[in-house]
């Protein structure tokens, strides 16, 4: 019995991995194993290594391709493992790696280093510096003296991974997104908040990465290609996708797509939408549709006679208005039925063009008044027919061809008497009038103003701003413009609304007006021990009274001088949701709301208002903070989620009850966040 495995002996190794190019594709490495083989490559070259099995673990049943293989281990790999043939040394297992901190490169001439070269040129330094471990590793600036666990596992100062440097620079590419009849909105910054040892981290050669963070609060899933493309799902349950080359979706059979909120498509090139079959939309809201360009409307009616297009208005308006020429062109027939009265009103002249009869029907009396000279005129007859024909108010008939005329008159040379002198047989239903007669002067003609567009919307935003150099895209500008003409309608003030919020920059972004990334710092912040300017209230800190749990966070570049009722609404709202608040905007001076683009009324000049970051929050968590918003005391909120620099935050203030989405207005509102809202007694 002394020839079984553990039965003559059981002995340990430890060693580097030199070879892992199996020609078996078993995922076996050669091991030089320390004690036991020199570092003297000449004595024993790497490839006289015997060739050591790797065991898997139990996930992988080393069957069939089931499971993670090939085992990930590169040359230069630290292992650990046995010889199942304790005399001869010859059949080494790999049973683990081993870790730890280099402290300098490999050398490929000598054994227990990576065998493979940075370059092949002798005359180069790298032909003798060892291809791992990486000084530093491209995809992630990983190098020597550091710990052989991922930066992103880590998350150490001054040891950033390369990735998220690399997804923080690209992201900022993709902020300010215009939205049609919206605010923009912008791809959130990565939650990536992991400590040590919750965040379990794989990462390949080449640099794709997964993450499977279970840090407290922050709790993510990431998968990201090395080429930028990446899925995220964070603390909240949000998902973030990201493409950075073409992506396609394919469904066999049915696809089903549900948003509780707000839906937001922006394509910056074309958009061609195919369907075979019926196409149903059914809006029970308005239905806004802006084309800069032109339109064309083809309806094919299926290639037969029986087809038919209809539009219905039901219990409501309808207004066209067009600029320039109107064409209609009707192949066949034009039937127009009109159930009520009919008012046209034409301000310059008006020709028809008849090519054949024309026929009016009137059952009820029908009035024709000219200002002017009318003239009738026909190539061959006009005939008139009616019980009575008057002709300028005329008592007295019109006389006929073969009437009598002066019957009265004898013939002469017998009694020569003179008859009546007058016409004395005449028409019954025609009759002519001497004088002009009386006539109703016409209806001035009522001219409506054409429907118009604003064909500068950004200015029409600078200017109720008040700020010249605010930089926005035309389709923002307009949904902001159009969320204002509500407000005013609903007789709220817009100017106290924020409709241009970012959060200053505390959750990423860039001005609006100046174009500075990053936190815009307050002047408070640039000089805490001097500046006293604006606020009339001390700043909200534990070392004036305030604050003393540090249940509010105010982030750096913030003036935290806010009126303490607010301070302590915001306290309470802490302890009800049960979590410290981080507060990326307070008081703001004028010339640092200008900065901003703060409303002209912002409540953040009287110090009544705070902008509190909302990232890795579940819906359901966004509707709790607002209701204890509410039952703490505060009354204006907007909420953007995401905000046009793609952080998550909800303004609130104590400067009047009102309520308003990303756009400053009650228009652009969420859908998920109107019942709650209308419950607590907001106007929606």
């Amino acid at each position: 019995m002394e020839n079984f495995q553990g039965q003559d002996g059981f002995v340990w190794f430890t060693g580097v991995v030199e070879d892992r190019n199996d020609p078996t594709k078993l995922g076996r490495v050669r091991v030089r194993c320390v004690g036991y083989h020199t570092d003297n490559k000449t004595k024993i070259p790497t490839e006289d290594l015997p060739w050591a099995w790797v065991m898997q673990n139990i996930h992988t049943p080393s069957m069939a391709g089931w499971g993670d293989t090939p085992g990930f281990m590169v040359e230069g790999t630290w292992v650990v493992g046995f010889f199942r043939d304790a005399e001869s040394l010859q059949e080494p297992i790999v049973i683990g790696t081993l870790p730890g901190v280099p402290n300098q490169a490999g050398n490929p001439n000598f054994g227990f280093h990576d065998p493979n070269r940075r370059s092949d040129d002798e005359s180069k330094p790298e032909y003798n510096i060892s291809k791992y471990p990486p000084t530093p590793l491209t995809s992630s600036d990983h190098g020597i003296n550091e710990s052989d666990m991922n930066r992103l596992a880590r998350n150490e100062t001054g040891f950033n991974h390369k990735m998220l440097t690399t997804k923080a620079t690209d992201q900022a590419n993709y902020i300010n997104i215009p939205v049609a009849g919206g605010t923009p909105f912008a791809e959130p910054a990565s939650a990536y908040q992991a400590e040590y040892p919750y965040n379990h981290v794989m990462e390949s050669e080449s640099g794709h990465i997964k993450e499977y963070d279970d840090t407290e609060d922050n709790e993510r899933i990431h998968e990201y290609h090395r080429t930028g493309t990446f899925y995220e799902i964070d603390g909240g349950g949000n998902r973030t996708v990201k493409i950075v080359g073409d992506g396609y979706h394919v469904v066999a059979g049915s696809d089903h797509l549900f948003v509780g909120g707000n839906c937001n498509i922006t394509v910056e090139s074309n958009c061609n939408m195919y369907v075979k079959k019926d196409w149903n939309i059914q809006v029970d809201g308005d239905m806004n549709l802006l084309v800069q360009g032109n339109k064309t409307e083809q309806v094919m009616c299926g290639g037969t006679n029986e087809g038919f297009s209809k539009e219905i208005v039901k219990n409501g308006f309808k207004t066209t208005s067009v600029d320039h020429t109107v064409t209609n062109i009707f192949g066949e027939k034009f039937n127009e039925h009109i159930k009520s009265d009919i008012s046209r009103n034409y301000t310059t002249k008006v020709q028809e063009f008849i090519g054949t009869t024309y026929e009016q029907n009137i059952v009820e009396s029908s009035t024709i008044r000219v200002g002017t000279t009318f003239d009738l005129d026909s190539g061959t007859d006009i005939t008139i027919d009616g019980t009575t024909a008057n002709i300028n108010q005329g008592t007295k008939g019109a006389a006929r061809l073969d009437d009598q005329v002066d019957t009265g008159d004898d013939p002469a040379g017998i009694s020569g008497s003179d008859g009546s002198n007058k016409i004395e047989a005449a028409s019954l239903s025609v009759k002519i009038g001497t004088n002009a007669g009386s006539m109703t002067e016409p209806t001035d003609v009522t001219e409506t103003d054409l429907l118009t567009v604003d064909l500068d919307p950004v200015t029409t935003v600078r200017s109720a701003y008040g700020l010249d150099n605010l930089n926005m895209d035309a389709v923002t500008a307009r949904a902001i413009s159009d969320g204002r003409a509500v407000e005013i309608a609903n007789g709220i003030d817009p100017d106290e609304n924020e409709g241009i919020e970012y959060g200053d920059g505390g959750g990423g972004g860039s001005s609006p007006v100046t174009g500075e990334a990053g936190p815009i710092q307050t002047e408070a912040a640039l000089n805490q021990e001097s500046y006293s300017g604006g606020s009339e209230f001390l700043p909200y800190t534990a070392i004036n009274g305030y604050n003393l749990d540090g249940k509010l966070k105010f982030l750096s570049h913030t003036d935290p001088r806010i009126n303490p009722q607010l301070g302590q609404i915001l306290e309470n709202i802490a302890e009800t949701y049960g979590s410290n608040l981080t507060i990326t905007s307070a008081y703001r001076s004028a010339s640092y709301n200008a900065k901003v683009g703060g409303a002209k009324k912002s409540k953040h000049q009287q110090g009544l208002a705070c902008d509190i970051l909302l990232n890795n929050t579940t819906k359901e968590e966004r509707l709790n903070f607002i209701k204890a918003a509410a039952a703490a005391g505060i009354q204006g909120l907007g909420l953007y989620f995401p905000s046009s620099s793609g952080a998550n935050f909800i303004h609130m203030d104590i400067g009047g009850v009102r309520q308003w989405g990303p756009s400053g207005s009650r228009r652009s509102q969420y859908g998920w966040a109107k019942p709650t809202l209308k419950s607590l007694g907001w106007f929606v």
